[in-house]
């Protein structure tokens, strides 16, 4: 699940964004820390669960490029939360090619939507 750009806006002040445009803090923050923790089943899909680390990332006083930074912590966040997951035994489900595969059936969800439709 994708962090809406709403909520985005009440989770970072502007202040914190530290000359980063709002779009582009938006994008980096979708690309490297949702994109894969939906991708390795780890996204809580609510999105207060993770606004204390998504505030946390951004310690970008002093970066000389500040997108780059964002984007090592926000990468360097998502392995820590891989790690601890797997320490609590956490093993997500994986084809047989070893790639991970989502909890949820996605064909179901889009039978839902269908019925919705109907």
């Amino acid at each position: 699940m994708n962090i809406k750009q709403s909520v985005f806006r009440e989770f970072i002040p502007t202040e914190k964004l530290n000359g980063l445009n709002f779009w582009t803090a938006h994008g980096i923050v979708k690309k490297y820390f949702c994109g894969p923790l939906t991708a390795h089943n780890l996204c809580p899909q609510k999105c207060d669960e993770c606004r204390a680390r998504i505030l946390g990332v951004f310690r970008l006083d002093d970066a000389k490029n500040p997108a780059a930074l964002l984007t090592w912590i926000l990468r360097d966040e998502v392995a820590k939360i891989r790690d601890e997951n797997l320490s609590k035994g956490y093993t997500p489900k994986t084809d047989p090619l070893g790639v991970p595969m989502p909890e949820s059936n996605p064909f179901a969800a889009l039978a839902e939507q269908y019925e919705e439709r109907k």
